[in-house]
């Protein structure tokens, strides 16, 4: 793909998934109104740049992108948004720049998880003793039994984990890791 098409395609791109993002920590869904149409473009955008051959690479960057993730839905390890999104990177950047999207995404997924896994360490660990002692007096005489202890360390670990952001971070910096001047 060239020039105007090119940048046509990474601002679509840049765009859907910072409103995929948005929409995944705000609402815990990635809407199909946002990844289909993205997904068709970026499809017609290759199709209208390199004809068939285009079509063949986009159609390929949709599946490379969707792969990986869409063996997570189905294993229940992740959302089929995700999947969507992440087709649609492919579709709009092609399988060279999706494959480096991949890599990028996951990478900075593993970082999100761990800051995450600290906020929820941290989180347990700055609350003291009297502020715990302190609850579980008031489970006890609310409720008339004994509190769990570990709850809010567990209960911060179940949360579900929105990775729209890992894949906006990952397919951002795939298109700007030249200009980054990056090896």
């Amino acid at each position: 793909m060239t020039g105007t098409l090119d940048m046509l395609a990474v601002a679509t791109m840049l765009a859907m998934v910072s409103v995929a993002s948005w929409t995944d920590v705000r609402h815990g869904r990635i809407p199909n109104a946002l990844t289909v149409p993205c997904a068709l473009f970026g499809i017609a955008l290759w199709l209208l740049a390199d004809g068939l051959v285009g079509l063949g690479l986009s159609l390929a960057g949709l599946a490379l992108g969707m792969a990986p993730f869409l063996i997570a839905y189905l294993s229940r390890a992740g959302g089929a948004g995700d999947a969507k999104l992440m087709g649609a990177v492919g579709a709009l950047l092609g399988p060279e720049r999706a494959l480096f999207a991949l890599l990028l995404t996951f990478i900075a997924g593993g970082v999100i998880v761990i800051l995450w896994a600290l906020y929820a360490w941290a989180a347990r660990r700055l609350t003291t003793l009297p502020q715990r002692s302190w609850r579980a007096l008031k489970f006890l005489w609310v409720t008339g039994r004994l509190p769990f202890t570990g709850v809010e360390f567990k209960q911060a670990m179940s949360r579900r984990l929105p990775f729209a952001p890992a894949i906006a971070v990952g397919s951002a910096l795939a298109v700007f890791w030249p200009q980054l001047g990056l090896p």
